[in-house]
C-alpha cells in the first residue's frame, strides 16, 4: 500500500435534491385516517405509561414518510423527544388513484421484518457501541389500533450526512476522514458479530441472544448454512425458465455476438449457474456476520461537526456472506447524483482504517482482506442480475473476473472462444 497525504481542503458538490421526500399517496391516505380516527392517541397513551405517566403529544404536521414507514416525533413535557417508526399499509383495495404507490400488503410479514429490525437494534446495543436508537417500545399486532406496525424509539439529534452536505454545499477533506475513522470502527464491531447460518434476526431468549430465522419465510424455510447455497438460492429466484437440453447447446463457439438477445440471456443465465457451482467449493461456511447492508448518507446521522450520532434504518439487516460484506465506504460519500473530485485517496484511507481496528477485534477473516479480496467482487458481481437485461450487461464483468482470478480453470464455466467474444464486446 502506498504513503499517501490526505489534504484538508474542501470539495463542493451540486444540490440536486431539494427538501425531503414528497409522500405517497398510500403514505398520505395512512396519515389522513390516522389523524381523523385520532389513532395518535394509542402512541401517547402507550408511550406516556412506558415513562410512569409523563404526558406526551405526537407532532402531526413533521411527519417523515418512506416507501414503507411513516416517522413521527414524541415530545415529553419535561423535554424529551422519543420518535415513532409506523408501518402502513398499501392503498385500500377499491382506491382508483393512480399513484397510489408504497405500503406494506402483507400485515404478517410486515410485523416480522419489523421484529427483526427491532430484534437487531437491541442486540447492536446490547453487544456493541455502535450509535444505534434505543428501542423503548413496540406493539407489532393487528388490533393495535394504529393501523401498522410501530415502534418507540429513541430520537437521534442531527442531520442525515446528506443534509448536513447539502446545507454547506460540501464537506472538507477533514470531515470525511471523521466520519471514515467513525464508520470503519463500527462497521468492524458489527462484522465480529458472528451467527451459523445467513438469515435476520428475530426475538430469542433475551436481547443479547436473539434467534436466526429465514431470511424471507416464503422462500427458504431455514437460514441458508453455506454462502454457495445462499448464491445458488438467490440467483435461481431471478433466472428466467430455461429448458433442460439448453446446457448441451447453448455455449457454442462465437455465438455470442450474433446470437440474438434471447439468446444472450440465456447464455448469459448459465454462465452464472456455472459460475456459482464452480466457485461454490470455496465460499464461506460460516460463522456469518451481521451486516447493515443500507449505509448511505441518509441513514448516517452527525451532528454540526461531522461526529456520526446515529445510524438509522436498520430494516433489512441481515447475516450476510464474507464474500458479499458491504464495507466499500466510498459509497458514503458518493450517491447516484452527486459528481465528486478530490477523492481518490478515500478508499486507501478506509482501507488503513479497517487494518487499525482489526488489531483489536480479532475478527475470523480480515476485513482490509475482504475489503481487497476476489470473492469480495465476485460477490457483489454474483447479486448484481435480477433481469434479463442486466444479466446481458453484467456476463461480461464476471468472465473477466473468472479469467483473470482462475485463468484456466475458468474456461470450465464459459469456453475461452465465446469469452472472448463476450468481453471483446464494446460497451
Amino acid at each position: 500500500m502506498k504513503n499517501r497525504s490526505y489534504p484538508s481542503s474542501s470539495v463542493t458538490i451540486p444540490s440536486l435534491v431539494a427538501g425531503g421526500l414528497l409522500m405517497t399517496w398510500a403514505a398520505s391516505h395512512f396519515m389522513n385516517t390516522f389523524i381523523i380516527e385520532r389513532r395518535f392517541t394509542v402512541l401517547e397513551e402507550h408511550a406516556s405509561k412506558l415513562r410512569h405517566g409523563q404526558e406526551c403529544h405526537v407532532v402531526l404536521d413533521e411527519v417523515i414518510a418512506g416507501g414503507q414507514h411513516v416517522v413521527v416525533k414524541l415530545p415529553f413535557e419535561d423535554g424529551v423527544i422519543w420518535v415513532v417508526r409506523i408501518s402502513f399499509p398499501a392503498c385500500p383495495k377499491d382506491t382508483l388513484q393512480t399513484s397510489c404507490v408504497g405500503g406494506f400488503c402483507n400485515y404478517q410479514r410486515e410485523m416480522l421484518h419489523m421484529e427483526s429490525e427491532i430484534a437487531t437494534l437491541q442486540y447492536v446495543a446490547e453487544m456493541t457501541d455502535i450509535p444505534a436508537p434505543r428501542v423503548f417500545g413496540y406493539n407489532l399486532h393487528h388490533d393495535n389500533g394504529v393501523g401498522g406496525p410501530y415502534m418507540l424509539m429513541e430520537m437521534v439529534h442531527g442531520k442525515s450526512l446528506q443534509e448536513h452536505i447539502e446545507s454547506r454545499g460540501g464537506i472538507s477533506h477533514v470531515e470525511v476522514q471523521r466520519v471514515l475513522d467513525q464508520m470503519s470502527d463500527y462497521v468492524a464491531q458489527l462484522s465480529n458479530l458472528r451467527f451459523k447460518g445467513i438469515g435476520r434476526l428475530r426475538f430469542g431468549e433475551s436481547s443479547s441472544s436473539p434467534r436466526l430465522d429465514p431470511i424471507d419465510e416464503s422462500d427458504h424455510s431455514e437460514p441458508y448454512e453455506t454462502a454457495a447455497h445462499y448464491f445458488a438460492d438467490q440467483l435461481a429466484q431471478r433466472l428466467p425458465p430455461r429448458d433442460a437440453n439448453e446446457a448441451a447447446t447453448l455455449l457454442v463457439p462465437t455465438v455470442w455476438t450474433k446470437a440474438e438477445f434471447s439468446e444472450k440471456v440465456k447464455i448469459a443465465t448459465l454462465i452464472y449457474q456455472r459460475a456459482v457451482q464452480f466457485l461454490g467449493s470455496s465460499f464461506s461456511s460460516g460463522p456469518f456476520p451481521l451486516q447493515h447492508v443500507d449505509l448511505n448518507q441518509q441513514n448516517i446521522i452527525v451532528d454540526e461537526h461531522c461526529n456520526v450520532r446515529g445510524i438509522v434504518d436498520w430494516e433489512n439487516a441481515m447475516t450476510s456472506p464474507f464474500e458479499t460484506y458491504d464495507i466499500q465506504l466510498m459509497r458514503i460519500f458518493k450517491l447516484w447524483w452527486q459528481e465528486w473530485k478530490g477523492l481518490e485517496w478515500v478508499e486507501d484511507y478506509a482501507y488503513r482504517s479497517f487494518m487499525t481496528h482489526e488489531k483489536v477485534l480479532e475478527p475470523q477473516a480480515k476485513l482490509s482482506a475482504i475489503y481487497c479480496s476476489r470473492n469480495g467482487g465476485l460477490g457483489r458481481i454474483l447479486e448484481k442480475p435480477y433481469f434479463g437485461s442486466q444479466f446481458v450487461e453484467q456476463v461480461g464483468n464476471l468472465v473477466e473476473f473468472l479469467y483473470r482470478v482462475f485463468e484456466h480453470g475458468a474456461e470450465e464455466v464459459v469456453p475461452r472462444e465465446v469469452a472472448t467474444e463476450i468481453m471483446e464486446v464494446p460497451e
